[in-house]
Parts: structure tokens; sequence; C-alpha cells
């Protein structure tokens, strides 16, 4: 009833994975999570904002905190509906979406949220990355000094997250986040902790590690 193609491509994909089987068994009906009413106000505003100059597509999903279940999704190019899913079958690169991973990390190693590290271009010299150098800056080119993981988080603080890899330890940080979906295993790179992978995450994944 919700004459949407594209979740029949999406349900074809879960049960896929669901069996490991590439043609499954004969099934008539799936049930879906989606909530009609939460689904028209979400295709409203992507409708909206990807009918704005200057933005090409825009793609949401809404997800329930308690069980991960999807109630909404959505996928707009140029004020029109997507046949295909960004939110499931695309990848973005997640940025500072991850650092509150990071952060779990921290606490789970015995850190406070208190604990300070330094705000101030990052370099990071090591063998084992591929120009033999990690360089962490700042998106606005502000620093800070000395400021709290707090803080930090709030402030999105590139390089502070970086020391706090550097002293946590990349593999580490690493199986968090594969922990949660985020990374897939065998990621070495530290800027993954950062939100800038090798394949990008999609958002689906994203919204299930947060839930």
């Amino acid at each position: 009833s919700l004459r949407k193609p594209r979740l029949t491509r999406i349900a074809e994909r879960e049960i896929r994975e669901l069996t490991g089987l590439e043609r499954p068994p004969d099934i008539r009906c799936v049930h879906v999570t989606i909530d009609a009413g939460l689904q028209r106000t979400l295709d409203d505003m992507c409708r909206a904002a990807s009918a704005e100059e200057n933005i090409q597509a825009v793609a949401a999903i809404f997800t329930r905190s308690r069980t991960g279940a999807v109630v909404a999704e959505s996928n707009f190019i140029h004020g029109r509906e997507a046949e295909s899913s960004a939110a499931f079958l695309g990848t973005i690169q997640a940025g500072s979406t991850y650092k509150p991973f990071v952060l779990l990390e921290a606490l789970e190693q015995g850190l406070d949220a208190r604990s300070e590290l330094l705000s101030a271009p990052f370099v990071w010299r090591s063998n084992s990355f591929a120009n033999g150098v990690w360089s962490v800056r700042s998106f606005d080119h502000v620093y800070r000094g000395q400021i709290s993981l707090e803080r930090a988080l709030v402030l999105s603080d590139n390089t502070v997250f970086a020391r706090l890899v550097q002293q946590l330890g990349t593999n580490s940080v690493l199986r968090r986040l594969e922990q949660f979906g985020l990374v897939r295993n065998g990621e070495s790179n530290p800027s993954a902790a950062l939100g800038s992978t090798r394949t990008g995450t999609s958002l689906i994944a994203l919204s299930r590690a947060y839930a």
C-alpha cells in the first residue's frame, strides 16, 4: 500500500543477508515496520530539501532507538523520489558521527569525559602508515589548547580525537567501531576513527549503531 518499489528491493536484500542464500525460499508476504505517517513526513522533508538550489540529493532514515526498527526511509533527487535506497545501499563518509564511539572506547579503558588532551595541529609518524605519517588539522583551523574530551566532542575537535586514538591504540578503537558495524574487519587506517573509511558506511548501519 506504500507503493514504494525500492522497499521491495530492500526487503529482498535483507532476506538474502539473513538467509545467506542468493535465491531464498519463496516468500509470499513480508511485514514492514514503516510508520505511514512518519513516512509521509520524511518524504515531504526530503522532497523540499532536494528541490533547493545546489542540493543534488537527500537521503534520510528514522529508526526506533529501542529496537532498531526502521519506521521511515526516504531518498529524493532533484525533488523527485529515487528508485533506489541511498540509506540502505548508498555509502557516506560518516565524519564526526564516529567520535562518540571513540569516546566510548576511552571510557571503557578507564578515562574520564573530563580528561584533557591538546587541541592543536597533530602529526603522528609511523612506518605502519601508507605515507609514513598521519597529519590532522581542525576543520576551521581553530585550536583551543588543553580541553576536556567532553568539550572536544561538543566542538568536534579532530586533533583531540586523533591524540585520543594514538593514546588508546588504533586497533582498540577500530575493534570498537567494528563491534558496532561501522568498519570492516581488517580496517587499519587511523583516519577511520574520525569517520574517513575506505568503503564508507550506510545510513542504516550508522542508525543501527546508535540504536
